[in-house]
């Protein structure tokens, strides 16, 4: 028996066997099921890991590679639910304390309004800014997170969400007394969560059998020795070293750190040490 569904050759005649033309009459049926599913449910269509949508809500445009302070999602599932699952927007804004290690890196220019693509994991070129007091030198810079206020660049700083993986040469005509800014190659995402950092005692005293310690300290940063805080109680908040209640205490040298929720530098702890008298 001849198969319904064989091709015609050229310049023969056209019969269709009710076989075939049922048969595709169920194709178009199945196409146009297939349609409405996809229509109603649209696929995915957020790029590779790593890279989101921004939507420039800086109030000025941004150049590519700028840094923008990651805020509220703009299209929430009570807006609509089909759009919230196949693209996560974010707004982004000029970068605030509380957008430490919540930043995004614009992988094209952006308009006011306007929404595109941002790095926010990964490995990326970026402009990084080595701020003058870094003592150490720019060897030394291994992490970076936003400037507060700035969108041009990133600033090195401990404990920052960026990792310096690559630096370029510094400018030979940049002028004495100048922050020195670069391009780098950093990778995205991975701010520890306590990090070193440097302590040089600056006012109080050590103690004695009657009252604490009272030691005050000026926070460097560990590798690049630039100043974090000054005149700093490492008992106040929001800071959480807490010394015995009386006796002597060896001032510290160095300590362990985070940054608060809301973006604030506090001390873990440090290595001040009870002073203890020989038997």
């Amino acid at each position: 028996m001849a198969d319904p569904l064989q091709k015609v050759a050229p310049g023969s005649a056209l019969r269709i066997p009710a076989v075939a033309y049922n048969a595709f009459v169920d194709a178009a049926l199945d196409y146009r099921g297939r349609a409405r599913t996809v229509a109603s449910e649209p696929p995915f269509k957020d790029t590779r890991n790593g890279i989101v949508y921004v939507r420039n809500d800086c109030g000025e445009d941004q150049a590519r590679f700028a840094v923008l302070g990651l805020d509220d999602l703009v299209i929430t599932p009570a807006d609509n639910l089909l759009e919230f699952k196949n693209r996560v927007v974010l707004s982004g804004v000029i970068p605030e304390l509380r957008h430490r290690g919540r930043f995004g890196i614009l992988a094209e220019p952006l308009g006011i309004d306007r929404t595109g693509l941002a790095y926010v994991l990964g490995i990326c070129p970026a402009k990084i800014t080595i701020p003058d007091d870094a003592q150490a030198g720019p060897e030394r810079a291994r992490f970076a997170d936003i400037a507060e206020d700035e969108t041009a660049h990133l600033t090195v700083q401990s404990g920052g969400a960026a990792e310096v993986l690559w630096l370029d040469e510094a400018d030979p005509e940049l002028p004495e007394g100048e922050d020195d800014t670069r391009w780098a190659v950093v990778r995205l995402g991975i701010a520890p969560t306590v990090f070193p950092i440097k302590l040089e005692q600056t006012g109080g005293g050590n103690g004695s059998a009657s009252g604490p310690a009272t030691w005050t300290y000026t926070l460097r940063d560990f590798y690049t020795e630039a100043v974090l805080l000054e005149a700093t109680d490492p008992t106040a908040e929001p800071h959480q070293w807490r010394r015995p209640a009386v006796g002597g205490m060896s001032a510290a040298t160095f300590g362990l750190a985070h940054y608060t929720h809301d973006g604030r530098l506090a001390l873990s702890w440090i290595n001040e040490t009870v002073e203890q008298e020989a038997c």
